[in-house]
């Protein structure tokens, strides 16, 4: 052992550093300080050498790209941007001559000082030009009040062959064999009792036992009695067919058929009345209690539900009943040729 020697240790602390003398926590401290630093400054190495953004060439200066292995293109010059002219604008439509009936077509008269009458202006003004001139045929279920005055050009021509032809305004005589009743819509037949023959009266164009069949619509307009029937088709014993579409006639000759009507007055207004009368019970059975409030009330309640049914029923149509075995007629509308279906 090596002996002891005094005043040894006060010469090694005042010869050795003062850092080997720190104790161990700032030591630490600053060793990390440092470390900090190392990376730090690593890192701002690191940034600068691979990670730095790169800048955009300034103006004017150009990028040098290495040329081997690729080819160069010579730049193209640059076009000018396409200028669209606008379209011209359409041309304007020519104006439509004004319509004029021709020099031959038939003018209605007219006295001087004396104005058209209402219903014969309305059919003119409300007729288009264009239906007018084609003369379209009256539509199969029309009602009278669709048929209006087609006024177009007429000429004189004569009848080919007047034993195969049936004018228009012949009579055909038939018997209804369907009951009508115009609470719905439907249809009607009746059978010919008598022969018609054609417009030289020497021979039987259509046989009496043919068949005829019909349409009529649903309701009555209010005042009105008669049903309207459109008789649109007609069929001879023999097989041929004939395309009618005339209107049925009585046996004077006017338009629709007469019959028996129900105007449904019960209907109408019995629930009405009979809210009424019960308004008025409840008000004299009450007036000698001498309470006002109950009876203006009650009064009141009846009178707004007696208004409100007769709102609801004041508008049932009437109904038109005719029984069959009633002998009707039909006015012939159009000219029917017969000369295709008729042998010698």
């Amino acid at each position: 052992m090596e002996p002891d020697i005094p005043g040894a240790e006060n010469r090694l602390g005042r010869g050795a550093p003062r850092f080997a003398q720190a104790p161990a926590a700032p030591r630490r401290l600053v060793l990390a300080c440092l470390l900090a630093a190392l990376l730090i400054l690593a890192a701002g190495l690191l940034w600068k050498r691979w990670l730095a953004p790169v800048s955009a060439p300034a103006a004017g200066a150009s990028l040098a790209l290495p040329l081997t292995g690729h080819r160069v293109f010579a730049a193209s010059e640059a076009m000018a941007p396409a200028v669209i002219e606008p379209a011209p604008p359409p041309p304007a439509p020519a104006p439509e001559p004004p319509w004029y009936p021709e020099p031959d077509m038939p003018v209605l008269p007219q006295r001087r000082g004396q104005p058209f009458k209402d219903g014969a202006t309305m059919m003119i003004k409300e007729t288009p030009p264009q239906a007018q001139w084609r003369g379209e045929p009256v539509q199969e279920g029309a009602s009278p009040d669709a048929l209006q005055a087609q006024a177009r050009p007429s000429r004189a021509a004569r009848v080919r062959d007047r034993d195969a032809v049936l004018l228009p305004g012949s009579y055909i005589e038939c018997v209804l064999q369907t009951r009508l009743d115009t609470t719905v819509s439907g249809m009607a037949t009746c059978r010919v009792t008598q022969d018609v023959y054609s417009a030289s009266g020497r021979r039987v164009v259509i046989p009496r036992g043919a068949m005829v069949t019909g349409r009529y619509a649903a309701g009555l307009a209010q005042g009105v009695s008669r049903i309207y029937v459109l008789w649109n088709r007609l069929i001879t014993p023999a097989g041929v067919t004939v395309a009618l579409d005339s209107p049925a006639i009585d046996a004077l000759g006017a338009s629709g058929l007469p019959g028996v009507v129900d105007t449904h007055f019960a209907q109408r207004f019995g629930a009405a009345l009979l809210f009424s009368v019960m308004g008025d019970a409840a008000s004299q059975l009450l007036r000698p209690r001498n309470d006002a409030t109950v009876t203006v009330q009650t009064s009141g309640a009846v009178n707004t539900l007696a208004a409100e049914v007769l709102r609801h029923s004041i508008n049932i149509p009437a109904t038109l009943r005719k029984n069959p075995g009633e002998r009707v007629g039909i006015m012939v509308a159009r000219e029917i040729d017969f000369s295709g279906v008729i042998h010698e």
